[in-house]
């Protein structure tokens, strides 16, 4: 086997069985044994294919009679092997004309002049795709065609253009201290002087080797929370609950920043074993009552005995932040996914909703721009539902910063249903 038919083998099972690069990856090595040297190369081929998917999805469908996801990793696979790894031409394009010939497809002489050109440092320019088009920013950007659309249909075409720019640049190491949220970069050496190595700091991406802060502990988290954090009252003596149904360290933020050892707090999640450092995370706060389990929407309104003052629902969302942390995931989830998951958040935001005491509060939060899973499902849930109104709402999206999508809306309670 060749470098180009495993790497065609593993990201052909990715995008067929939808599953992520590592998973797979994973599956495939307990079969086959590759060097560091193989597996370096694998690696940088899937990097290579993912982050420019729908511009070598167009290449086949310009260049064949069909766009199969084994052509399309075939056409990828090709493409960055020779301009990315400058690995040998004429090896390249054997491996390519036996996988056309098994799919009845030809290595036509435009085709390869194609590749020829690309290796050189020349990009495709494609028939009929209008400059400017959706197709167009789809291709440029990385990005779904329902997705542009949406971006396009709810923002307009500039704001969208905006959004789609972010795309573009890679996160700068962003550091912060626990108490302050302040960029070290910005900070005085000085006041840096003063934190010792027991001391947390907040940070948003996961380099470490900034040498001010080698010797400190390190928490992730997004600083767009902070602004919920500041529209809450802090609270004391207060029946409190957190729902997340996937990993997210929200909980340890609010925990740190928020919470008075006097409240009852209750941190569920649809699995703890993702998140196996929150037991100790979390002792440290040393919080009297605290009651940390696994559970369901449904099974955690069975757990409490009392509505609560403050009920934050982190659904399971979109989570659109995951398309500049897993090239996979621009490709692998659809506008079909979108709406299942649509559906299901507004189903447990009504119930969880009757658990909210009265005058209390209850947080919306999803890691998403679509209008639909974010300002729609709330304004919907206000009709059905006005006893609440809403605090506080606002989008965030992301910039060369922050990396991430972020809609929270804070309801208040001013009536028993």
């Amino acid at each position: 086997m060749s470098i180009f038919t495993d790497s065609q083998e593993i990201l052909t099972n990715v995008l067929t069985n939808k599953e992520t690069f590592s998973k797979t990856l994973k599956s495939f090595l307990e079969t086959n044994v590759r060097s560091n040297e193989e597996l370096s190369k694998i690696n940088h081929i899937y990097d290579g294919f993912f982050s420019r998917y729908y511009y070598f999805e167009q290449i086949t469908k310009e260049y064949l009679t069909k766009a199969t996801n084994l052509l399309i990793v075939t056409i990828g696979v090709a493409f960055v092997s020779g301009r990315e790894l400058k690995l040998n031409s004429d090896e390249i394009l054997s491996f390519v004309e036996d996988t056309f010939n098994n799919n009845k497809e030809k290595l036509t002489d435009e085709l390869r002049k194609a590749f020829l050109n690309y290796k050189a440092g020349k990009d495709v320019e494609f028939k009929g795709i209008e400059t400017g088009s959706r197709e167009h920013l789809s291709i440029m950007f990385n990005l779904p065609l329902w997705f542009v659309s949406m971006t396009i249909n709810q923002r307009g075409k500039d704001g969208a253009k905006d959004i789609f720019k972010s795309f573009l640049t890679r996160n700068s190491p962003n550091y912060y201290m626990l108490n302050s949220l302040k960029n070290l970069d910005d900070a005085p050496k000085e006041e840096l002087a003063k934190f010792n190595s027991s001391d947390k700091l907040i940070y948003t991406t996961k380099e470490k080797k900034n040498p001010l802060i080698k010797n400190f502990t390190f928490v992730r988290t997004n600083p767009s929370y902070e602004k919920i954090f500041a529209n809450l009252p802090k609270f004391n003596n207060k029946y409190i609950t957190v729902y997340e149904a996937e990993p997210n360290n929200f909980y340890l933020r609010f925990l740190n920043e928020n919470i008075y050892k006097s409240n009852v707090i209750n941190i569920a999640m649809n699995s703890i074993n993702d998140n196996p450092e929150i037991i100790k995370e979390v002792a440290l706060l040393q919080i009297k009552d605290l009651f940390i389990y696994e559970s369901t929407v449904g099974q955690l309104i069975a757990r409490l005995a009392f509505k609560q003052d403050c009920l934050f629902y982190l659904p399971y969302s979109s989570n659109m932040t995951k398309f500049f942390t897993l090239p996979e995931f621009r490709v692998l989830f659809d506008v079909e996914s979108l709406d299942k998951i649509i559906k299901n958040d507004k189903k447990d935001l009504y119930e969880i909703s009757t658990y909210v005491e009265d005058k209390s509060y209850l947080v919306y939060l999803v890691n998403t721009l679509d209008k639909k899973e974010g300002t729609k499902l709330i304004e919907d849930f206000i009709k059905d539902n006005d006893e609440f109104s809403i605090v506080k709402e606002e989008e965030i999206f992301p910039t060369t910063q922050n990396k991430s999508f972020v809609y929270y809306c804070i309801l208040k309670r001013t009536a028993h249903a």
